[in-house]
């Protein structure tokens, strides 16, 4: 039973890199036509991206200790 709650929160962190890298485009575009005030706001989803990565690189590691045991 925790096995699936941790594989189902690990498909939680894929989709959100989905999201993020799709709003990261859509910002800068923004950025490339507007200039520096759709800046704070890429950079904010880029940070947001680091987070959604090193969320779904921990996931997969507790997966597989989980699953060691």
């Amino acid at each position: 039973r925790g096995l699936l709650m941790i594989l189902r929160y690990r498909e939680q962190w894929a989709l959100w890199i989905v999201v993020n890298i799709l709003t990261i485009s859509l910002w800068a575009a923004a950025w490339l036509k507007n200039g520096e005030t759709s800046l704070p706001l890429l950079l904010m989803y880029v940070m947001y991206l680091c987070n959604s990565v090193y969320g779904y690189i921990n996931w997969t590691k507790l997966v597989k200790r989980h699953s060691g045991k």
